[in-house]
């Protein structure tokens, strides 16, 4: 690096850089810059120009030097970083992203992450802290969706569970509210993802979502979601698999993954019965700190308290 050390965190601090929580479409940008097309690096750089090229160890280089020092300096200190770009074995985007669970499976296997959407402010920031990347926004955008890149190998994608679940129907219903794909503000997610795998064609997606996706409305909702993923020309197989294989806690999950038929022909398929699920042995303690700052701990009045209301629950 020339010049002195970067203080990213002091210049932020100056009010020169938005705070974490409320990220502009040009700072997602440039943390996606190695993926993206030459007309839309236009954005970022003049982004990086405007607001980071005076920092300290970038003003003495030229704007696209500074932009990979800058790029190597975040992703240099977070916890996941993922193979790098020519070394990686397949691409993937990561919808409904969350903190970046689908992320971390995927570059274990040597998955490149070359897109990401998550809305939540709380959550973006959680996985810039994870992998150096901001995730772009609502994937209902059009703007949005213009910033996936035209190939990658393999959709991931959580979708909203809320409208299928059984606590969030029960809670919808309670309140007189629509669920399922009735729910216009989640339950119409999945066809966004129908949307850009038509778009996109990749060669494969994986899928996540609640247990109660499969018998919701009486079976129609995964129905449709069948039909529509086949009619695409893709694969479809599914299995509902519990999470208390990997971490101490019942939960169950409807995992679909697909492959296209143009690529792989008409008589692909995937396997769950070759998916190896190691021995139900976790506990709560082995993930706990051993010393918790005390702001974290229940005392044991509240603690008492939560046990009585659950017995009248």
């Amino acid at each position: 690096m020339i010049g002195t050390k970067i203080d990213i965190k002091s210049y932020q601090a100056k009010g020169n850089i938005k705070k974490a929580n409320s990220f502009s479409i040009e700072e997602t940008l440039l943390t996606h810059y190695d993926t993206l097309p030459n007309s839309t690096k236009k954005i970022a750089k003049t982004y990086f120009k405007t607001h980071l090229h005076q920092i300290n160890g970038f003003k003495n280089l030229v704007l696209e030097d500074a932009i990979q020092e800058y790029l190597f300096e975040i992703k240099a200190n977070v916890p996941f970083p993922g193979p790098e770009s020519g070394e990686e074995e397949f691409t993937f985007i990561d919808l409904f992203a969350g903190i970046g669970g689908f992320r971390l499976a995927m570059q274990n296997l040597g998955g490149k992450c070359v897109f990401s959407s998550e809305w939540d402010k709380y959550a973006q920031q959680t996985y810039r802290a994870n992998f150096g990347d901001i995730p772009f926004g609502d994937i209902t955008n059009p703007e949005i969706k213009s910033y996936i890149p035209k190939k990658f190998d393999l959709l991931c994608g959580g979708f909203p569970c809320q409208p299928f679940s059984i606590a969030g129907v029960a809670k919808k219903n309670s309140l007189g509210r629509k669920h399922g794909f009735e729910d216009e503000k989640q339950g119409n997610l999945f066809f966004h993802i129908a949307d850009i795998i038509q778009k996109h064609r990749p060669k494969a997606f994986f899928l996540e979502n609640v247990k109660n996706l499969v018998s919701h409305d009486k079976g129609k909702t995964f129905k449709i979601i069948k039909d529509t993923l086949e009619g695409l020309g893709y694969s479809f197989d599914k299995k509902i698999l519990d999470g208390k294989h990997f971490v101490p806690q019942h939960r169950e999950r409807t995992l679909i993954v697909g492959f296209d038929k143009t690529i792989f022909g008409n008589d692909v398929s995937f396997d769950f019965s070759k998916v190896g699920l190691p021995e139900v042995k976790h506990k709560i303690k082995n993930i706990l700190e051993k010393n918790p700052d005390p702001k974290y701990t229940l005392s044991n009045h509240l603690w008492n308290y939560l046990q009585e209301y659950a017995k009248k629950a």
